[in-house]
């Protein structure tokens, strides 16, 4: 193995050149959260449509002036508009989101009056044409709602519900097949034996794996460390996916045979090997898009090279930008003494990271106590109050 720095293996990553077309289907905009739009997406009319009461009050032909008098002639709420004649010396109570009358140029909130059932007087002074939301003054029809290529999220429902844009065409989830090696692993259900042990890195990816919507996972299994075993599935399934996802097999053993199955179906090797804790024997191939991702058989390393990488892998196959890291300030010292970077498992609490508890890569209990991951240079520490780039555990 020769070993890339983290962020040689992130420029491999982003360096990667993707030939096939983009696939693309046709979904109901409620459907869509969590997919990548495929198409250009503009305002259908200016927003808003029409002069728009900004507050409950009354609508006035002219600037009212303090102590004013003015004659209610009618009302006008969202939905239903006053449709008669406002003449000098008359106004309209008006609801909030109300279309405003043609002749109207001011609202007045009802808390700036004394108001009985046919009259309003003026309390305060009033700034002219003030709380009224103009047509327009947002957006115009023709503008640009939402761009090719945003991932949609719940926020864009409300804007997506408002240009009338009930279909959306976006792109394709990334195939991905998962597979967790080892003759160790049994399943969930099964009681382990003395050298058994149940396979905690398939079940937790498989979750990641469905919380995020820009994936499809077509295929999911755990085999033994046996050569044909594993070739037989990976050809089972080669044609159907984009992305093999593998967690263990991918080291320098005798019975890690990931790196030679890869070459023999045809995959040239990326990278294998990074200068980095926990996460140092991931393995990367690809063979024309199609790309095999190996993440170690660690549970804590398998889920911070997920996060890192996997993530990061499946944004460029679906052509679109990577999420940057985040900074948190940290409210104890980060420490590694250490020779290679270190993905620090830490909790997350507000602007502030903390060390979690950790026991080394294959302290599977700690995953319940860790939010993401802190990077920390080696044979340096982040002290308390200082900013960490940070990573949040399983990122889409």
């Amino acid at each position: 193995m020769s070993d890339l720095t983290l962020y040689q293996a992130l420029d491999v990553i982003d360096n990667l050149v993707l030939e096939s077309e983009t696939r693309t289907e046709v979904l109901p905009f409620d459907q869509a959260v969590g997919r990548i739009l495929a198409e250009d997406l503009y305002w259908d009319r200016a927003h808003p449509p029409y002069n728009r009461a900004a507050m409950d009050g009354y609508a006035f032909p002219q600037n009212p002036v303090k102590g004013s008098k003015w004659v209610i002639v009618g009302t006008s709420r969202a939905g239903k508009r006053f449709e008669g004649e406002v003449k000098s010396g008359q106004c309209v109570k008006i609801a909030t989101g109300a279309l405003v009358p043609d002749a109207c140029t001011t609202v007045v909130p009802w808390e700036k009056t004394a108001f009985s059932e046919k009259e309003v007087t003026i309390n305060q002074e009033v700034k002219p044409g003030a709380n009224i939301h103009l047509k327009g003054s947002d957006l115009q029809k023709g503008e640009m709602a939402v761009k090719k290529g945003t991932c949609l999220t719940e926020g864009h429902v409300a804007l997506l519900s408002t240009i009338g844009a009930h279909k959306l065409r976006v792109q394709k989830p990334v195939r991905l097949a998962l597979l967790s090696t080892g003759s160790e692993l049994v399943a969930i259900d099964q009681k382990p034996g003395t050298e058994q042990v149940r396979a905690s890195n398939f079940y937790t990816l498989k979750t990641l794996i469905a919380r995020n919507r820009k994936v499809e996972l077509v295929a999911a299994e755990f085999l033994e460390d046996d050569f044909e075993a594993l070739e037989r599935w990976f050809a089972s399934v080669e044609n159907a996916v984009d992305c093999f996802l593998v967690t263990g097999g991918v080291g320098t053993s005798d019975y890690d045979l990931v790196p030679e199955l890869s070459e023999k179906r045809g995959f040239k090797t990326l990278l294998h090997g990074l200068a980095i804790k926990p996460g140092h024997p991931l393995f990367l191939s690809r063979k024309g898009d199609r790309v095999v991702l190996g993440l170690p058989g660690n549970p804590v390393s398998a889920v911070a090279c997920y996060t890192m990488f996997a993530t990061r892998l499946i944004r460029k196959l679906q052509k679109i930008s990577n999420q940057p890291f985040a900074s948190f300030e940290a409210g104890e010292d980060l420490v590694n003494g250490g020779k290679r970077l270190l993905m620090r498992p830490v909790r997350m609490n507000g602007k502030y990271v903390y060390p979690a508890r950790w026991n080394g890569s294959g302290d599977v209990s700690a995953l319940a106590h860790i939010d993401g991951f802190a990077l920390i240079e080696p044979r340096s520490q982040i002290n308390k109050g200082c900013l960490a780039e940070c990573i949040a555990m399983g990122l889409e």
